[in-house]
């Protein structure tokens, strides 16, 4: 019986590696780097896998991935225009870019997790600051209004 068991456990481990094994990357260096601006972390070595580019920022992905994180929780369908919120995670500053032709009719409310109100203004055009250096680390949801009908959630992680 305990050969059985034995012959059982050693079975699953040959047929089932990737359960009893983490993701892993073998390199020759690696390091992070933090500001108030974001972060970036890179290890030399790595096999790309997809490569993506816009007018301002190249991301290349590899296996050296961290947890996927969801920053748009809320957002109208059928805008035809779009919000931008970032850096995220943050330290000082959130800035929320928009190609809203309008922008002067927008507002937004930053709540903490628990619901309460901590900030609420206009946006100043298509590029608002949200200075945010004051609060505590934690997560915080960013709401875009118009004219009272909110138009996107964003979630905002706040660092230390």
């Amino acid at each position: 019986m305990k050969i059985l068991l034995l012959l059982l456990m050693a079975f699953c481990a040959i047929k089932f590696p990737s359960s009893l094994i983490a993701q892993e990357v073998i390199s020759s260096a690696g390091d992070n780097f933090h500001n108030e601006n974001g972060s970036i972390s890179w290890t030399l070595g790595e096999t790309l896998i997809d490569t993506y580019s816009s007018a301002d920022i190249i991301l290349t992905q590899g296996f050296q991935q961290p947890v996927l994180s969801v920053s748009t929780l809320i957002e109208v369908p059928g805008l035809d225009f779009q919000f931008t919120a970032f850096p995220n995670p943050t330290r000082a500053q959130v800035f929320v870019s928009t190609d809203h032709d309008q922008a002067e009719n927008l507002d937004y409310r930053l709540y903490d997790m628990l619901g309460r109100l901590v900030i609420t203004n206009t946006l100043e055009g298509t590029q608002t600051s949200i200075d945010i250096e004051n609060l505590l680390p934690g997560s915080y949801f960013l709401q875009v209004l118009e004219r009272g009908t909110p138009l996107k959630v964003f979630k905002i992680i706040k660092q230390r």
